[in-house]
């Protein structure tokens, strides 16, 4: 019963070839979120590094409280999601495992499998919002190959986890309403639901905007039509709260203190009003950078397709959600591209609701004059083919190199070494955005500048042992033809391979993170 039920809930009863078919593409889904957690390597923002992995790395006893970023000063940084990633590093230390790039990549893997979860939730609802079965399978299809879904769900960071934990807090109310009619108690999946949601806050404050737009969805299209009991809405708000006071609870471990850190980061940013500091754009911007941040083409595709869908569908669930948190971001002046983030989360269901008639939901059908059918032949094709190429791109090529240099260097430290000093010229290349790195850093790790490279010579000249050096070129420039017979590179961030493509020294005018190894004897 219990099982037949849960069938119901789901939306998977009576139909095995329907069952089926989501099985294999949810299956191909989180394939391919665990091959990009394993392969997206670095952080696609400053936040996402600064934000969450030095708050463990702080927490864990490794960073200094006076190199923190003004969030931790200011009580304003809610601790669930470095919370939980402080514990999955305690039990991977536990284990023995004291590699920071493995827990690295236990946090993607984390976020990526929440964000599986969060496809499949849509992937069950879709056959509820598409009355076609050709609409449905598509839109399955479309949750499993979207290009931007793995390497975006598996990055450890705030609009990442906050979006993916709405949707499923999202999905599992919807599918929760739309049982209400069978007189049955769904009690429990109202609480659920109501977790998440909670969660969804915790990660990222701003998601309470989506969560107002939810409540609002519910209060009108449910408990008016009395398709929301009282009790179920009891249920859901309790829930959501009891998460809230949980994350002022987790905040007191990470502060060592009480603090309302919901209002200081409201006060901060919006009273104070230092967010502007950041810089401003104007409320059309957020189409600019889906054009020029994402994948060419496609980014700014959807963009204009969940404005659409917003406006054809204005009843949806998706709707009353998500324009609350777009009209308050555009109405701030600070943006960026990754804040509208959580909105994408259901991108691909939005940009089929954008080709769907008003009323029935269908597919609307184009003109059938040959030559219309053939470029929107062509043209759907391209797309297609576009998107594949950035998946397969976007689950193999890391988002930040300079953490596969900072791997390189930890590879290379002998167990039980007491010092590795790594020289360099004009930048040290464990500080970014004039902030240091402490979560990649070796214990072991000393960072020595030198102003002249006869200075390094005549030092290379005098040890016995390598001397570890760091360059941001390719090849070594003009002026450090003292060292060049010394030195050899052993870690490049662009490897030697590349150098078989150089068509003109496009290596040399780029960015490439080095690490030479440079002893006498190498003359």
């Amino acid at each position: 019963m219990l099982f037949r039920d849960m069938a119901n809930f789901l939306g998977l009863d009576g139909e095995p070839e329907w069952k089926k078919f989501l099985f294999r593409w949810m299956s191909l889904s989180l394939v391919f979120h665990l091959v990009t957690a394993v392969f997206s390597i670095g952080h696609h923002s400053a936040d996402e590094y600064f934000q969450i992995l030095e708050f463990v790395s702080f927490r864990l006893g490794n960073t200094p409280a006076n190199v923190m970023p003004v969030e931790l000063h200011e009580h304003m940084r809610q601790w669930m999601q470095p919370g939980i990633y402080w514990c999955i590093t305690q039990v991977l230390q536990f284990l023995g495992d004291s590699n920071p790039f493995h827990w690295a990549i236990s946090y993607r893997i984390f976020s990526g499998l929440f964000g599986w979860v969060s496809t499949v939730g849509l992937a069950l609802c879709s056959r509820f919002w598409f009355p076609e079965v050709k609409t449905q399978r598509i839109a399955v299809m479309a949750l499993a190959l979207i290009w931007f879904f793995p390497c975006f769900h598996v990055r450890p960071s705030s609009e990442s986890l906050a979006g993916s934990s709405f949707i499923i807090g999202l999905c599992i109310a919807f599918l929760t309403w739309r049982q209400n009619h069978q007189k049955k108690n769904w009690a429990w999946s109202w609480g659920a639901a109501g977790i998440f949601l909670g969660l969804s806050f915790e990660f990222r404050f701003q998601m309470g905007f989506m969560i107002f737009g939810i409540f609002a969805w519910l209060l009108v299209f449910g408990y008016r039509t009395g398709r929301l009991p009282l009790r179920s809405l009891a249920a859901l708000v309790s829930s959501s709260a009891l998460v809230f006071l949980l994350g002022r609870s987790v905040d007191w471990w990470g502060y060592h203190q009480w603090v309302f850190s919901p209002w200081n980061y409201f006060s901060y940013n919006l009273v104070r009003g230092e967010v502007s500091k950041y810089g401003t754009a104007p409320w059309w911007d957020v189409f600019r950078m889906s054009m020029t941040e994402t994948w060419p083409v496609l980014g700014f595709l959807m963009a204009i397709s969940i404005v659409i869908a917003w406006v054809r569908h204005p009843r949806h669930i998706l709707t009353w959600s998500q324009v609350p948190f777009f009209i308050v971001h555009e109405m701030i002046a600070h943006k960026e591209c990754r804040f509208f983030f959580p909105i994408a989360c259901a991108g691909p269901i939005l940009i089929l609701l954008s080709l769907c008639s008003t009323r029935t939901v269908k597919l609307l059908t184009f003109s059938k004059t040959k030559s219309v059918a053939t470029v929107w032949n062509w043209t759907w094709k391209f797309l297609v083919l576009n998107n594949l190429i950035a998946l397969v791109v976007l689950m193999f090529v890391p988002f930040a190199r300079v953490v596969q240099f900072y791997e390189g260097v930890y590879d290379l430290i002998p167990n039980g070494a007491q010092k590795f000093e790594l020289f360099f010229n004009d930048r040290d290349p464990y500080i970014l955005l004039g902030n240091p790195i402490y979560f990649y850093r070796p214990h072991q790790l000393v960072t020595t500048k030198f102003t002249h490279y006869s200075e390094l010579k005549d030092i290379i000249l005098k040890r016995s042992e390598p001397l570890w050096l760091f360059d941001t070129q390719f090849h070594l420039g003009s002026e450090a033809d003292p060292v060049r017979p010394f030195c050899k590179p052993v870690y490049q961030t662009f490897s030697a391979n590349y150098e078989k493509i150089n068509w003109g020294n496009w290596l040399d005018r780029t960015l490439t993170w080095t690490l030479y190894r440079c002893e006498k004897t190498g003359s």
